[in-house]
């Protein structure tokens, strides 16, 4: 009886394990939820997730409930793609959009129903930046490059720091800004050839911190962002190019080393407080393998790589990470929040 005992109670043991180990194998990496339907490219997401502005191509759409319900604000009529929102305040929102290569701002002061042009020529990109505890915003212009700054929240600009006479009009892609003790150091990518341009607020020249060599003939595109101590910089390209890799530096910009990224990537997300993981979204719309038309992150610097499945998306034109972990994507699906579980 003692052993028919014990041999029930193994049994049992073995039982739910396996089925523990079944359930654990079946639970998704993440979980996926399409907060807007369509297309798109650039979004702002406050600290909690819960207030969201998106731009979906000319439209200007904002949910104040984690994005269960939105409300549209007001359209940009002669613009094809708003590219970055920057909500300066509750009424005041400056819009980064673009008619195809070239950028240009605007400015709203009735919370997005109606828009002036702020800056004519501008990249068409993530290439303004607002510093709250100061109320200044910078914004990085084409035709010649030069960085400006505003203080009245998008009114007035000056330029800050010289002009760049390399950079050709339709290069510029990103702007960065960093502060610390010693102050603020500014970042500027651009293409053909991918370069990042830095200055402080001490110099008035700009170095060239950044360039990849290339003889590829096709547009790179490299965008800058900060991880933690760390600069990233990670060359999105053109579908029809090579397959390139995300470089990082921990010393501002001297030195850089790569890391692998075996496919076309578009954009970049990394958290200042997770010193481990990177997001990459895929320019998947011209690849033929379905694994590469996604969503996947590194935790080990690009050693192996993860797919988020259920994503349906085949373009991620940006991404943005939260504090508690949490990714939104605008993509050609609508915006996605991500969940890792």
């Amino acid at each position: 009886m003692s052993l028919l005992l014990i041999s029930f109670r193994l049994a049992s043991l073995l039982l739910i394990a396996g089925t523990t180990h079944q359930t654990s194998a079946q639970r998704p990496i993440a979980q996926v939820d399409r907060l807007y339907w369509d297309h798109v490219e650039g979004f702002c997401v406050s600290t909690t997730g819960k207030e969201i502005y998106a731009g979906s191509r000319n439209r200007l759409y904002f949910s104040s409930d984690f994005g269960k319900n939105w409300v549209l604000l007001g359209k940009l009529p002669t613009v094809k793609l708003i590219r970055q929102i920057i909500p300066i305040s509750r009424r005041t929102i400056f819009i980064n959009a673009s008619n195809g290569g070239y950028g240009e701002c605007f400015l709203s002061t009735d919370s997005g129903h109606t828009f002036c042009e702020s800056l004519p020529s501008t990249g068409a990109g993530n290439c303004a930046s607002f510093i709250p505890e100061t109320g200044t915003l910078y914004a990085a212009a084409e035709n010649p490059f030069n960085l400006m700054r505003s203080d009245d929240s998008g009114f007035m600009w000056a330029p800050e720091g010289s002009q760049l006479d390399s950079i050709k009009p339709d290069q510029v892609c990103s702007l960065l800004i960093t502060s610390d003790r010693s102050g603020k150091e500014f970042y500027v990518s651009t293409s053909r050839p991918p370069a990042i341009y830095c200055k402080t607020e001490q110099e008035h020249t700009w170095r060239k911190c950044f360039q990849r060599p290339t003889k590829e003939l096709n547009r790179e595109v490299p965008l800058v962002t900060k991880w933690g101590n760390r600069l990233v910089a990670c060359l999105a390209n053109d579908p029809h190019g090579t397959r390139e890799s995300i470089y990082l530096s921990e010393d501002d910009g001297d030195k850089w080393r790569g890391i692998k990224c075996p496919f076309i990537i578009w954009g970049i997300g990394v958290n200042a407080s997770d010193p481990k993981t990177i997001w990459v979204g895929n320019y998947g719309g011209y690849t033929r393998s379905k694994d590469s038309s996604a969503l996947q992150l590194t935790r080990n610097e690009g050693l192996t790589w993860q797919l988020i499945p259920n994503c349906e998306a085949t373009i991620f034109w940006q991404l943005q990470v939260l504090a508690d972990g949490t990714l939104f994507a605008a993509t050609d699906f609508g915006l996605l929040r991500v969940k890792l579980n």
